[in-house]
């Protein structure tokens, strides 16, 4: 009789602690999801966003902003842009500028690099900068909100 109702005892142990779990994960997953499914990070009234400030279209591609140095003694300047590392030589653009400021179309979501040839009294001096040009979507209410970032080459000249 008493190994019966030791049986029975660790019985209803083991279905208590069951429930509990299981308890427990119910709460874990309704927390989480309901953190998951608050596209609202901004706490505004979704009854009526304003998207005014919200790039709703997913981008494929943006501008690469390209700067150098202008002011040296060549009319123009070589610029070439590559995808990836500039020593692989994979190349997105390549031609003369003289404005200072470039903006070259390309695909977003890759690492990109850029030089800057210059001659200067006699000498060849390349400049070297590169950057990952991306998108991100932030939710907002029922839609995504789309930026760009990177996408910044700095091939000036130091003083």
């Amino acid at each position: 009789m008493r190994v019966q109702k030791q049986a029975s005892y660790q019985t209803s142990i083991t279905t208590f602690l069951k429930q509990i779990s299981i308890l427990l994960l119910l709460l874990i997953f309704t927390t989480s999801c309901s953190s998951l499914l608050d596209t609202n990070t901004d706490n505004e009234d979704c009854t009526d966003p304003d998207y005014s400030s919200c790039n709703t279209d997913e981008p494929d591609e943006g501008y690469l902003e390209i700067s150098y140095s202008n002011n040296t003694a060549a009319d123009s300047v070589l610029i070439k842009v590559f995808f990836g590392d500039f020593e692989d030589q994979d190349l997105l653009f390549s031609g003369y500028d003289s404005s200072g400021f470039l903006e070259i179309s390309a695909p977003l979501n890759k690492d990109y690099s850029a030089t800057a040839l210059y001659y200067i009294d006699g000498k060849e001096i390349t400049a070297v900068d590169g950057d990952y040009f991306k998108k991100q979507g932030v939710a907002y209410c029922d839609s995504v909100c789309w930026s760009i970032t990177g996408g910044y080459l700095d091939l000036k000249l130091k003083d």
